[in-house]
């Protein structure tokens, strides 16, 4: 049987460990249109710091499928959200069937544990310290004759710090 042809966005965030967004606070990917889904528009949400007390402790990630309120049409999708590892396969993914996306609607997340990510799987979920996070989208009863890939990178800005007073104490304290 051969694999559908799906609309793919793959979404990096560079420096995540950076990342100080407080409770429901998000980062959004650039928007990005689908010509075989009628030219929708989408956009993938993150939350580093989920808010919702079932939430607490994990990331979330939503697509959201946006119109204008002139035009509320439906779609109807598969879909699939997945963290990557440096290998560009899923470490944790999540799919769902027949979801009927009306306009701004979100879809169900795709939720990662904080510790998991940032403690105990550190080097699998942010290799170079980059979240790889990929949605697939397959339009249902109908074929996708042609694939759609998508690619993104936000980069979460670093500010400098200096470490010359940190460095002075602490040869202080060494010749002492």
């Amino acid at each position: 049987m051969a694999e559908r042809k799906s609309f793919t966005i793959t979404w990096r965030i560079k420096n995540f460990s950076f990342c100080w967004q407080r409770d429901a606070e998000e980062l959004t990917s650039p928007k990005f249109f689908i010509d075989g889904l009628e030219g929708s528009k989408w956009t993938l949400f993150l939350f580093p710091r989920a808010s919702r007390s079932k939430e607490e402790g994990f990331l979330t990630c939503y697509l959201l499928h946006e119109s204008d309120e002139n035009d509320p049409h439906e779609v109807e999708i598969d879909y699939e959200l997945s963290a990557l590892g440096c290998d560009g396969l899923p470490l944790e993914s999540v799919s769902f069937t027949k979801c009927a996306m009306h306009g701004n609607e979100w879809t169900s997340p795709l939720i990662l544990q904080q510790k998991t990510v940032f403690l105990e799987k550190r080097d699998a979920f942010l290799p170079k310290d980059t979240l790889t996070i990929r949605c697939r989208i397959w339009q249902v009863n109908q074929e996708n004759k042609n694939p759609e890939r998508y690619h993104a990178t936000t980069r979460i800005e670093v500010e400098k710090a200096s470490l010359y007073g940190v460095m002075t104490e602490l040869c202080e304290y060494l010749s002492t």
